[in-house]
């Protein structure tokens, strides 16, 4: 198991310069609001991580949004990556005026491949590894063959796919959190225990083991998972045709000043896998924001043309009859209805909590 060292930004001496990257996985915490109607609490926590090391920004801690992370956020040259990311990187212009670029949506990526290698291989997933195997038996008329009991998702392409399932999917690893972790004061300061334990358990596939260590971890595990499960799903292309890899555009965005646009190179077909951090300059990341770079900013939307949505699981009643099946509760986005904030909707035009921070 690889460790990572822990880094907690939590006062204004404690400000750091984040070291040369090419990509991070990215989350963001808030105070629960129990109130109905009530508008959303700001954002109290920004969290990153990389091969080796986690950073937690505790911005409601600070006086001001740290001047590094709001680089590197807004770096096109560093790729960000989350599960139905669209929302915290709506709320991070809202609260904190920043905005993110070069950012993947790790369940839109994972679905179009996933799309892709049933239409190449129409069932052929014998050597596939995180895919189903299935031997049909061909004297059972009552149950006839559906080859797409081996996709691994279904359902519309904008229907977001929890973390925790995809983390199942694969990694084979459960990330289950107590309401109590979930629904956390996340304002709080954390306590030095807290912040020791999560040094010595949080790993690249491991599970916390110290119960008072779980707040704290627990940021810290959607942030490494998002980062480990970029690749965990670009693998896949292995097992593709150049010609069949889903564009970047179906999956991958920039959101500059709270609306969303299409990020550098839309149309190539390799994903990201840089090996050389690439730094920008004040000017060069400026120009970018304005699409000066590109010819102009596009509008992004959640659009794949070549994605198949495979019709709905069918499952049998008592009775031996068989209905279409429900949606399947973990596509829902993992937030909904938790702590942190209902992640299955938009925060756009909601309460925004307090002004902007400034630089």
């Amino acid at each position: 198991m690889q460790q990572h060292s822990f880094h907690y930004i939590h006062h204004p001496d404690h400000l750091i310069s984040l070291p040369p990257t090419t990509h991070v996985g990215l989350d963001i915490e808030w105070k629960p609001n129990f109130l109905k109607n009530a508008p959303e609490n700001p954002v109290a926590l920004v969290q990153l991580a990389t091969a080796t090391s986690v950073y937690l920004f505790h911005l409601s801690r600070l006086t001001s949004f740290p001047p590094s992370l709001r680089s590197l956020l807004q770096n096109p040259k560093i790729l960000k990556t989350g599960v139905g990311i669209q929302n915290d990187v709506n709320k991070l212009w809202i609260d904190c005026a920043v905005s993110v670029t070069n950012v993947v949506d790790l369940g839109m990526l994972a679905k179009a491949i996933d799309s892709q290698l049933f239409r190449e291989r129409l069932g052929r997933y014998q050597e596939l590894l995180y895919y189903p195997q299935h031997i049909h038996d061909e004297s059972d008329s009552a149950h006839p063959y559906d080859p797409y009991q081996q996709r691994l998702f279904r359902g519309p392409f904008k229907e977001n796919v929890g973390l925790a399932r995809m983390a199942k999917v694969f990694q084979d690893k459960d990330m289950d959190k107590a309401k109590s972790v979930t629904r956390s004061n996340w304002e709080l300061p954390l306590t030095q225990r807290q912040i020791h334990c999560a040094c010595v358990c949080v790993s690249f596939h491991g599970n916390p083991t110290h119960t008072h260590a779980f707040q704290i971890t627990d940021a810290a595990a959607d942030a490494i998972t998002s980062y480990s499960l970029y690749y965990n799903i670009i693998d896949q292309l292995v097992h593709l045709p150049l010609h069949l890899y889903p564009k970047r555009k179906y999956y991958t965005f920039d959101a500059i000043r709270g609306s969303f646009y299409e990020s550098m190179y839309p149309d190539e077909w390799e994903p990201q896998r840089a090996t050389v951090a690439t730094e920008v300059t004040e000017q060069e990341e400026e120009l970018y924001l304005q699409g000066i770079p590109q010819g102009g900013l596009r509008q992004w939307f959640i659009n794949n043309p070549e994605y198949d949505p495979a019709p709905r699981p069918r499952i049998e009643k008592k009775d031996g009859e068989k209905k279409e099946g429900k949606k399947d509760k973990d596509n829902t986005h993992r937030g909904r209805g938790r702590g942190r904030g209902h992640r299955g909707e938009s925060s756009r035009g909601r309460g925004r909590g307090r002004p902007p921070m400034l630089p």
